[in-house]
């Protein structure tokens, strides 16, 4: 992560409310780029004053460049916005969410049969599983296993694109646009962004195209719609998961700045001059390690979401002072994928539990393997490095129920192919209908 970002993502909520706003504002602020960072009260801004900051900032590298204009998450807030934003709404909105559930629960099933066979290769297991129901809905294609050439493009583009975009070069090119005009032959970042650009693109329609030929060709999926695993029912009888679901999105949020905002128009906030196009960063690092909000902020304590029953769409929807984390974003620009990655996070997290232990690897001499919980690695997000770790079942019993449980999951599976041999039932745009959008988006 850049030392800049993190030395703004170091300061506590009060800090930032007294001091990044008086400090910050008029430092960083040149004729060309206004940037205000937003702490304690930014989901009063983001939230309550939607309308006037669900733009982005210009990020001249990561989405002009690097991602063709065209990468929604960092899109600037206008029409194109708004028309992918209605698209992307019908298959991800909660109605839609429910019907992938079938997706989510094959791939967790494979997920722990995979530990069972090889625990050593956990990070790789997790990623696979966060990335097969992504694809599955939008490619219509499985990641099959962890060494899965679409997986791993997908996996290493995203990742490439995300230290690009993070980096002190990228940010400069933004403080300062004059760089932005420099020729690529003196700006290996540009070429770089380009030549990123260049491949991803070509990939993305390579995919694209491949679900169109099996559509074409009709060889796609047709659409129609105390022994056992937990399931997405039990949602709401096992409180103490919940309570670990956000623990763990506080403890430690995967976007610690999160992704910057930008004022349609000119605005006053504590007395503060907001001017049209000044960058808001909601600071969820300094939010998340507020010691009035969570006390011992680096203890990981799921107790302290004890008497929480709200889903995290529920939560950010709701009192701002109240709200469990803030890693999904706020406002228009909230992800539009919340309710299934809590459906994710759900049934990875329980069945991981109910399954197996988690233990430091031992060294030589029988010890705990000692490893720095505050190793990261990223850009604009970050995720935990690579550490041994010990994984075994909890019992004979479980390893045959996941063992079956894999076994039935491969019936609905072409078994050459390892794709669904059909879509599921109810599946999102199968039998079922989205809601009329309001405008107000």
């Amino acid at each position: 992560m850049d030392v800049d970002a993190k030395v703004e993502a170091t300061y506590s909520a009060k800090e930032i409310d007294q001091r990044i706003w008086t400090d910050l504002l008029v430092d960083t602020r040149n004729k060309n780029h206004d940037r205000s960072v937003v702490g304690h009260n930014g989901q009063e801004v983001l939230d309550k004053r939607s309308s006037n900051y669900s733009d982005r900032p210009d990020m001249f590298i990561g989405q002009k460049v690097a991602s063709g204009d065209l990468r929604l998450v960092v899109m600037r807030y206008g029409d194109n916005w708004r028309m992918i934003h209605r698209m992307v709404h019908n298959i991800l909105n909660i109605k839609a969410a429910v019907t992938y559930v079938p997706y989510q629960d094959l791939e967790n099933k494979i997920l722990l049969n995979d530990l069972l066979e090889t625990p050593s290769d956990f990070l790789q297991h997790i990623r696979r599983f966060t990335y097969s129901p992504s694809t599955q809905m939008i490619y219509g294609y499985r990641c099959t296993d962890n060494h899965d050439p679409k997986l791993l493009q997908l996996f290493e583009r995203f990742e490439n694109w995300g230290k690009l975009s993070g980096s002190s070069s990228a940010q400069l090119a933004d403080v300062y646009p004059f760089i932005q005009s420099l020729p690529s032959a003196i700006a290996p970042n540009v070429r770089y962004a380009k030549k990123l650009y260049e491949i991803e693109s070509k990939n993305y329609l390579r995919h694209w195209m491949m679900s169109k030929k099996a559509l074409d060709d009709g060889t796609g999926l047709s659409c129609f719609c105390n022994d056992r695993l937990p399931t997405i029912d039990d949602y709401p009888n096992l409180p103490y998961i919940r309570c670990c679901i956000k623990e763990s999105l506080r403890w430690m949020p995967t976007v610690f700045l999160g992704v910057p905002h930008a004022a349609v128009k000119d605005d006053v906030y504590m007395g503060y001059n907001i001017p049209k196009g000044a960058t808001v960063v909601n600071n969820v690092w300094a939010i998340h390690m507020d010691e009035e909000r969570s006390p011992n902020p680096r203890v990981f304590d799921p107790e302290r979401f004890r008497g929480d029953h709200t889903t995290l769409y529920q939560s950010a929807m709701g009192d701002t002072k109240k709200r469990d984390n803030f890693v999904f974003g706020a406002g228009r620009r909230l992800c539009q994928g919340i309710h299934i990655a809590e459906r994710s996070l759900f049934l990875g997290m329980s069945r991981l539990l109910w399954a197996f232990d988690f233990s430091p690897a031992l060294d030589a001499k029988g010890n705990q393997v000692k490893y720095d919980i505050e190793d990261l690695v990223g850009g604009i997000t970050v995720q935990p490095s690579e550490h041994p770790t010990q994984i075994k079942p909890r019992s004979a019993e479980k390893v045959a129920i996941i063992r079956d449980a894999a076994d039935k999951c491969k019936q609905s599976l072409d078994p050459v192919t390892m794709q669904w041999k059909q879509v599921p039932e109810g599946m999102a745009f199968s039998t079922w209908m989205p809601d009329e959008l309001s405008d107000n988006i």
